[in-house]
């Protein structure tokens, strides 16, 4: 991703001081159109970041959308005189992905209107999708772009600003736009559940829910005993939960069916944890949860628990792959259905062995295993013929949560062969990169995800380690730090990608000193996410709002709303209208329109909601909670802000009062859009009793404050003794002075005792608005909790005043965290803590995770939520309160490590520091081996091979893995009414193997067996698997194909016919392959064609009488043999016989082929005809071939026409359509030379016929002509076909 690289960097925001009163100090006012701008020059953003603060300034405020010529002249003056910089700045204006030559404005959802076009030259051809206002002319700012992008930005083009196209991944300067009827809500004190409460104490507030904990996916990969989905909420009082299941792609709950244990007693829900026991097949579908309490009803994005799936591979055997020795090869593994995704791994059984050997790269580093299933060869050589087994075990994505309480199940393929074809070793050669390549994982990529990049090239592979080299690079920027190289560098992994992450990616292989490259574009998409909620509203009685709800995704989202968990579909009495992302409210109802209200942003790849509260408030103005101070001190000659801060709704008008006589405004004294009295040149005649008084509809309220005159710097205003912030918000901590206006007068803040550097932390800024000056606390964290002091000072004295800021989030770290190594039992462990900081909402529960030892990195949740106050955690005499919990459901026999995460209403905590690992008691192992199966392919007869999926560790039930064993038993499956035979056993005492060749003695070819393997360890037994059913080693075949016979197919075809040979135990000895033809000239030698090595052969699968052989010779004589073949081997041979093919096909094609139209669905095509030579077959008539010139010749469809006339009447065209024709005579030798391809289209009464012009055409691949273009090349065609006329 290219970097906006600025010449000039200035550590600023702009602020110009307005020159209308409705627009606040640090916001430009446009009266014409009654709007407020906030030039945002540094910081630079992302877009979606520029979209996320102007929405923290204001919930009504949004990233510039231009309306009128008026408009845009407005912002071009303003940019052209003060920004000297010339920078580049974003809009909101974004192309249309659905219709590119269309525009729309995301700030205000309205399109961008035809006649409103500002674009600097070639401004609309610049790579990009975002419109923005920028600098195109001489100067020496320099710019690099993304390639990719449609964000519309302002740009100076030499003269004045106009449009140009960016990405929105270029780091931007930004305007933020409000209304004036809007900007009351940054003037006035933002509103939140305390507004019109007498208490301001968090803990007694009321409100509606919204979700802390949201939902998750859930897939079973194998089985398990019990699964969840969770959902918490934020409520006062408490949410009760409801849990729903119905279709997908369906967010209301009105067709959806509520799960309650009346339903199935298998389930249960807790505190919106859904708890399914012995989940089955019936269980998938899709879940929703909904919480509710007095104040309305929320619904969570729709979850889905899906059972994973792995098929069987087929039992049809595999084509051997075919590659010529020296010359790179792919083998691909065979078709297998799975959900939701799959891992691949390979084994090798080589020429003379019956291992299958596991594939790795480190020792094999010729061959790359893809995470599309393929098995490349750099360079393909004698070693690497072998028979090979793809290997595919059932998997999920990263971001999903997998579950399971045995091993995923996999399946091992039939064999595939790689036979290599012998020619000279070629010289020094590649590298060349595969055409797969470089192929991304997953497809498409989502936001969060880990993701794969893999490249792979062909060449000489002598001395690979030390002769090849794989690089990669971002172009135009540097790779993120979060990459990982693996498997020789041709594989590169980035965890948790970012859209800043998107752009070119090259990866260059590089051999000796041959060197080749190749690029991917790295596109990322994701599900919708908001990066601010939406924030509640506390409305007066018949006021007014715009909401906006502010999400991200790729592709761009559909947005719906929803009232109290139903769709919202606003009618004409409402009072709320809906565009797009932004609802309306006008006339707020109480009755109407309190409640919950949710934002849905719905893409592809899933849902996201956003909820918040809407109250309707009226009551009589009040100072009880924020009454004005007693007494202010003011500087003579100096100047005061009075506050006035009275609640009350609707919003109380405000009169001033001195000494009971009302105060009107002067040149000294004004009452400011938020109220608050302001006097400037204060002198003693200023002093006396102030009065604000707020009335409205409903009552009114008074309070007082005496002004003292001093001559000293006085604190007019000091900081609150505490200020309240949620974490991630900003906090605006006041500090106003009076002094003595001929002197200077700086602030200056400290935090704990220390002075800020307000230049360097971007966490601070000063603040200047009509209440008062103070300073802002961005993004607030934690660690900016404490002592605030502002100081006034002059250069004669100071003033100093000092509050706290106190930050609201969720629960900080536990402490402490300890696994006590004197508690675990076999399946658990008691781990001892502390609780970390509540920051100020009560800890309602903990989340235990667990890591097992021999699975590093990989954490699991424990299937239990545990309360903080239950009595099972809290120890009884503890003065230091701390706490313990048992974590049960463990494996006996590991190492645990644990962490723990604290919630609250505000969200989750951050994990803590994880334990040290303690182990579980051992015990018997937990489960036998997986996937107990046979194989017979390369097993000598009287054997019979087991192999299964080696059992992972955390189920062994010791740590010692000498100490592991299995045991596998077998018998032959009894018959008819005999017995049950005894099990025999075989003990292996490596848990690492996966396969046995047990001895049964050569009578019992292809005999069935029942087999059955456990698990073993010094405590005892795993239970047994399931029985499996399978067959001995085959013996070898001893039937003999007869009646043997062979016959011209075509020129370079034989069709060899026989005698199948009965399918049976005794002749077969096992199970029919089928039957390997053998094949050699006449003219060989008979000695040698007793050697295989000078005999050629097809083979052809299953019981049948005849196949064909090609590849052939003209005219030739050859012998043919047949036998049988199976997984033991080949049988006898057949008696010899000799076989001819057929004379050469035509070796000339037809010329002068011509299509002309016949009518509205039909063409005629003809030709001049072909004569057949002497040594070539007679001409018997002739083959058309047409096919849409868009698709493949292979999906021609081959037309015999016989031998006369030399014309044909093709059928069926469609209009609109080009197509391709070729013509080619046949005969007993075969199809001949085709035609040249002639294209043609029907289009009016006439065919037009120009191949390279029709090429053209066809260059975007639809197939397809647009009707203008169509027309166009009609009538060029026609009148060139006139002038050949």
């Amino acid at each position: 991703m290219h970097r906006l690289l600025l010449s000039v960097l200035t550590l600023c925001v702009w602020t110009v001081k307005s020159q209308f009163y409705e627009c606040p100090d640090d916001w430009v006012a446009y009266n014409a159109g009654q709007r407020c701008y906030k030039f945002k020059a540094v910081p630079t953003a992302r877009y979606e970041v520029a979209n996320a603060m102007c929405v923290e300034e204001a919930n009504s405020a949004y990233v510039l959308a231009i309306s009128d010529a008026q408009e845009h002249n407005f912002i071009n003056e303003w940019l052209t005189n003060q920004d000297t910089v010339r920078r580049v700045w974003y809009t909101s204006g974004r192309r249309d992905p659905s219709n590119p030559s269309y525009y729309r404005w995301d700030g205000d959802g309205t399109n961008l209107r035809f006649d409103l076009s500002f674009w600097n030259t070639n401004g609309q051809q610049q790579p990009g999708n975002i419109i923005a206002y920028s600098f195109n002319g001489s100067c020496n700012t320099s710019f690099e772009w993304s390639i990719t992008g449609n964000i519309i930005a302002y740009s100076f083009n030499g003269v004045d600003y106009g449009w140009r196209q960016v990405s929105p991944n270029n780091s931007l300067s930004y305007i933020c736009e409000i209304s004036q009827q809007d900007a009351y809500t940054i003037l006035t004190q933002k509103r939140d559940f305390s507004y019109g409460s007498t208490s301001i104490d968090k803990k007694d507030l009321l409100y509606g829910p919204t979700f802390t904990v949201d939902p998750t996916d859930v897939t079973m990969i194998s089985k398990t005993t019990s699964l969840f989905v969770e959902c918490r909420a934020s409520a006062n009082p408490p949410a009760s939960y409801k849990w729903f299941r119905g279709p997908k792609s369906n967010q209301t709950l009105a067709d959806k069916e509520q799960i309650t244990p009346l339903t199935d007693p298998r389930f249960t829900i807790t505190n919106g944890k859904l708890s399914v026991q012995n989940p089955v097949e019936k269980d998938e579908g899709e879940y929703q949860c909904m919480a509710e309490n007095q104040f309305g009803v929320i619904i969570s994005h729709p979850v889905s628990i899906d059972f994973g799936y792995l098929g069987e591979f087929s039992n049809v055997e595999n084509a051997p792959v075919r590659s010529r020795a020296y010359e790179g090869a792919v083998v691909e593994c065979s078709q297998i259905n799975y959900k939701p995704a799959a891992t691949y791994n390979w084994r090798k059984q080589s020429v003379g062995s019956f291992k299958r050997d596991p594939i790795y790269t480190y020792n094999n580093p010729h061959i790359f295993i893809s995470n599309n299933g393929r098995l490349y060869f750099t360079e393909a050589t004698e070693d690497d013929v072998a028979d090979y087994y793809c290997e595919v075990t059932l998997n999920v994505y990263d971001d999903q949560n997998a579950i399971g309480s045995a091993q995923a199940p996999s399946r091992i393929s039939k064999r595939i062969p790689l036979e290599i074809i012998y020619q000279a070793s070629k010289t020094e050669w590649g590298p060349v990169i595969h055409t797969d390549f470089i192929e991304v994982f997953p497809n498409p990529p989502l936001r969060g995800q880990k993701i794969r990049m893999e490249c792979f090239a062909y060449g000489s592979a002598t001395n690979y380690a030390q002769t090849w080299g794989f690089s990669w690079r971002k172009v135009g920027g540097r790779m993120p730090d979060r990459t990982k190289y693996s498997d020789f560098n041709r594989v590169v992994e980035i965890d948790n990608i970012q859209y800043e992450e998107e752009g070119t990616y090259e990866c260059t292989a590089k051999r000796k000193s041959s060197v080749a490259s190749k690029e991917v574009v790295l596109a990322i998409e994701s599900k919708p996410y908001f990066l601010l909620p939406l924030d509640h509203k506390h409305l007066d009685e018949g006021a007014d709002v715009t909401w906006r709800c502010l999400a991200y995704g790729k592709p761009t989202p559909v947005y719906s709303w929803y009232k109290n968990g139903v769709l919202l579909q606003p009618t004409a009495d409402s009072g709320i209208t809906i565009n797009r992302n932004t609802l309306t409210l006008r006339n707020a109802n109480k009755q109407k329109h309190e409640g919950m209200y949710q934002c849905a942003a719905t893409n592809v790849h899933g849902s996201s909601l956003s909820a918040a509260q809407i109250r309707v408030l009226s009551f009589k103005p009040t100072f009880a909670k924020y009454p004005l101070p007693e007494s202010i001190d003011a500087a003579l000659n100096g100047e005061v802000v009075i506050p006035c801060e009275p609640e009350g709704a609707p919003k109380p008008e405000i009169t001033w009062l001195k000494n009971n006589v009302q105060v009107n405004s002067d040149s000294r004294v004004q009452i400011m859009p938020n109220n608050f009295l302001k006097i400037t040149q204060i002198n003693y005649g200023d002093q006396g009793y102030y009065e604000c008084r707020a009335k409205n509809v409903l009552g009114s309220d008074g309070s007082f404050c005496r002004l003292n005159v001093k001559v000293a710097t006085t604190i007019t205003r000091a900081p609150n003794p505490e200020t309240p912030v949620y974490q991630n918000k900003t906090a605006l901590i006041y500090c106003s002075a009076s002094y003595d206006l001929s002197l200077d007068l700086v602030y200056v803040w400290t935090f704990s005792g220390k002075i800020l550097d307000l230049q360097r932390n971007g966490h601070y800024e000063m603040a200047n608005l009509p209440s008062g000056k103070g300073l802002y606390i961005k993004m607030a964290q934690f660690y900016h909790e404490g002592t605030y002091e502002c100081i006034a000072r002059t250069p004669l004295n100071e003033a100093r005043a000092q509050g706290r800021l106190i930050v609201y989030g969720p629960p900080g770290e536990v402490a402490g965290l300890y696994a006590d190594p004197g508690t675990p039992t076999t399946n658990s462990i008691d781990i001892f803590f502390f609780l970390g900081a509540s920051h100020r909402s009560t800890i309602e529960y903990l989340i235990v995770e667990f890591e097992i030892q021999s699975e590093k990195g990989k954490w699991y949740f424990s299937n239990e939520t545990h309360t903080v106050f239950a009595p099972s955690t809290v120890i009884p005499g503890n003065t230091r309160d701390m706490r313990t919990i048992t974590v049960r459901g463990l494996d006996p026999g590991n190492g645990y490590s644990f962490r723990i995460k604290a919630v609250n209403a505000l969200g989750v905590g951050p994990p803590c520091t994880p334990s040290g690992t303690v182990n579980t008691l051992e015990a018997p192992p937990a489960a036998p081996p997986a996937n107990l199966s046979s194989r017979t392919e390369g097993v000598e007869v009287g054997q019979l091979m087991l192999t299964w999926k080696k059992l992972p560790k955390r189920y062994h039930g010791v740590q010692l893995e000498s100490d592991v064993s299995y045991i596998v038993y077998y018998r032959q499956l009894k018959v008819s009414a005999a017995p049950d035979a005894l099990w025999n056993m075989e003990v292996i005492t490596d848990w690492e193997q996966e396969e046995v060749v047990i001895q049964v003695g050569e009578d019992f070819f292809w005999t069935e067996f029942e087999t059955k393997i456990q698990t073993k360890n010094p405590h005892g037994r795993s239970h047994n698997s399931s029985i499996v059913v399978v067959y001995s080693a085959m013996g070898m075949p001893v039937a003999v194909p007869t009646n043997i016979w062979g016959e011209g197919y075509n020129s370079t075809a034989l069709t060899v016919h026989w005698e199948p040979v009965p399918d049976t135990r005794n002749e077969i000895k096992g199970k029919l392959g089928g039957y390997q033809v053998l094949y050699y000239l006449r003219t060989q030698d008979e000695d040698d064609t007793k050697d295989f090595k000078h005999r050629q052969a097809i083979r052809f699968h299953g019981q049948r009488n005849s196949g064909v052989v090609i590849g052939l010779s003209p005219d030739t004589y050859y012998y043919v043999q047949v036998q049988v073949f199976t997984d033991a081997g080949l049988g006898p041979l057949g008696e010899k016989n000799l076989a001819e093919t057929m004379n050469p096909a035509p070796a000339l094609y037809p010329q002068e082929v011509k299509v002309v139209s016949k009518d509205a669905s039909s063409v005629v095509v003809s030709w001049r005809g072909v004569s057949t030579g002497q040594a070539e077959d007679s001409l018997k008539g002739y083959v058309v071939f047409v096919w849409k010139a868009n698709e493949h010749f292979r999906q021609a469809k081959p037309i015999d026409v016989g031998k006369f006339p030399t014309e044909y009447t093709l059928s069926g065209i469609e209009k609109d359509y080009v197509y391709a024709v070729r013509v080619a005579g046949y005969s007993f030798g075969g199809i001949g030379r085709k035609s040249p391809t002639l294209y043609f289209t029907l289009a009016g009464s006439r065919v037009p016929i120009d191949s390279t012009i029709t090429q053209q055409l066809l260059a975007d691949g639809s197939g397809r002509l647009h009707h203008s273009a169509l027309y166009a090349t009609v009538v060029f065609l026609i009148w060139k076909f006139y002038s050949y006329v």
